[in-house]
Protein backbone atom coordinates (compact mmCIF):
# COMPACT_ATOMS: atom_id res chain seq x y z
CA UNK A 1 0.00 0.00 0.00
CA UNK A 2 1.43 3.36 -0.98
CA UNK A 3 1.26 6.54 1.07
CA UNK A 4 -1.33 7.96 -1.29
CA UNK A 5 -3.58 4.94 -0.83
CA UNK A 6 -3.20 5.22 2.94
CA UNK A 7 -4.28 8.88 2.77
CA UNK A 8 -7.34 7.91 0.79
CA UNK A 9 -8.25 5.34 3.45
CA UNK A 10 -7.87 8.05 6.14
CA UNK A 11 -5.32 6.14 8.23
CA UNK A 12 -3.71 7.99 11.11
CA UNK A 13 0.00 8.83 10.79
CA UNK A 14 2.42 6.58 12.70
CA UNK A 15 3.27 9.25 15.27
CA UNK A 16 -0.38 9.30 16.31
CA UNK A 17 0.09 5.76 17.65
CA UNK A 18 3.62 5.96 19.02
CA UNK A 19 3.52 9.33 20.79
CA UNK A 20 0.62 8.54 23.17
CA UNK A 21 2.14 5.15 24.00
CA UNK A 22 5.43 6.83 24.86
CA UNK A 23 3.74 9.48 27.01
CA UNK A 24 1.77 6.83 28.91
CA UNK A 25 4.99 4.89 29.60
CA UNK A 26 6.74 7.83 31.28
CA UNK A 27 5.00 7.51 34.72
CA UNK A 28 5.53 3.74 34.63
CA UNK A 29 9.22 4.35 33.98
CA UNK A 30 9.47 6.66 37.00
CA UNK A 31 7.93 4.00 39.24
CA UNK A 32 10.11 1.19 37.87
CA UNK A 33 13.29 3.22 38.36
CA UNK A 34 12.29 4.31 41.88
CA UNK A 35 11.72 0.69 42.90
CA UNK A 36 14.98 -0.48 41.33
CA UNK A 37 17.11 2.31 42.83
CA UNK A 38 15.61 1.94 46.32
CA UNK A 39 16.17 -1.82 46.24
CA UNK A 40 19.75 -1.71 44.98
CA UNK A 41 21.47 1.57 45.88
CA UNK A 42 22.12 1.21 49.60
CA UNK A 43 22.09 -2.61 49.57
CA UNK A 44 25.06 -2.65 47.18
CA UNK A 45 26.82 -0.15 49.43
CA UNK A 46 27.10 2.88 47.19
CA UNK A 47 27.91 6.35 48.54
CA UNK A 48 25.23 7.47 51.04
CA UNK A 49 25.26 10.98 49.53
CA UNK A 50 21.83 12.05 48.30
CA UNK A 51 23.33 13.82 45.27
CA UNK A 52 24.86 10.64 43.91
CA UNK A 53 21.63 8.79 44.63
CA UNK A 54 19.69 11.19 42.41
CA UNK A 55 22.39 11.05 39.72
CA UNK A 56 22.00 7.28 39.57
CA UNK A 57 18.23 7.73 39.48
CA UNK A 58 18.50 10.11 36.53
CA UNK A 59 20.94 7.84 34.68
CA UNK A 60 18.71 4.80 35.13
CA UNK A 61 15.67 6.82 34.05
CA UNK A 62 17.42 7.85 30.83
CA UNK A 63 18.70 4.31 30.29
CA UNK A 64 15.17 2.93 30.65
CA UNK A 65 13.84 5.43 28.10
CA UNK A 66 16.69 4.59 25.71
CA UNK A 67 16.06 0.86 26.00
CA UNK A 68 12.34 1.34 25.45
CA UNK A 69 12.98 3.50 22.39
CA UNK A 70 15.46 0.97 21.00
CA UNK A 71 12.97 -1.85 21.49
CA UNK A 72 10.24 0.11 19.71
CA UNK A 73 12.66 1.00 16.90
CA UNK A 74 13.59 -2.65 16.37
CA UNK A 75 9.91 -3.52 16.41
CA UNK A 76 9.19 -0.86 13.78
CA UNK A 77 12.07 -2.05 11.58
CA UNK A 78 11.18 -5.75 11.93
CA UNK A 79 7.46 -5.19 11.26
CA UNK A 80 6.32 -8.64 12.30
CA UNK A 81 9.15 -10.60 10.68
CA UNK A 82 10.76 -12.54 13.53
CA UNK A 83 13.97 -13.36 11.67
CA UNK A 84 14.54 -9.74 10.71
CA UNK A 85 13.73 -8.50 14.23
CA UNK A 86 16.15 -11.03 15.78
CA UNK A 87 18.87 -9.95 13.37
CA UNK A 88 18.42 -6.27 14.18
CA UNK A 89 18.17 -7.02 17.89
CA UNK A 90 21.39 -9.02 17.89
CA UNK A 91 23.14 -6.29 15.93
CA UNK A 92 21.92 -3.67 18.41
CA UNK A 93 23.24 -5.73 21.34
CA UNK A 94 26.62 -6.19 19.67
CA UNK A 95 26.83 -2.45 19.03
CA UNK A 96 25.87 -1.66 22.63
CA UNK A 97 28.54 -4.04 23.91
CA UNK A 98 31.20 -2.80 21.49
CA UNK A 99 30.55 0.90 22.06
CA UNK A 100 29.56 0.75 25.73
CA UNK A 101 33.00 0.30 27.25
CA UNK A 102 35.29 -2.63 27.94
CA UNK A 103 34.05 -6.13 27.25
CA UNK A 104 35.87 -8.58 29.51
CA UNK A 105 36.10 -12.25 28.80
CA UNK A 106 35.35 -14.77 31.53
CA UNK A 107 39.01 -15.61 32.02
CA UNK A 108 40.07 -12.01 32.64
CA UNK A 109 37.47 -11.28 35.33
Amino acid sequence: MTALQAKKLLFYPPWAYSLPAWIIKIPITFVEVVVWVFITYYVIGFDPSVGRFFIQYLLLLLLNQMASALFRFIDAIGRGNLILANTFGSFALVMLFALGGFVLSRGII
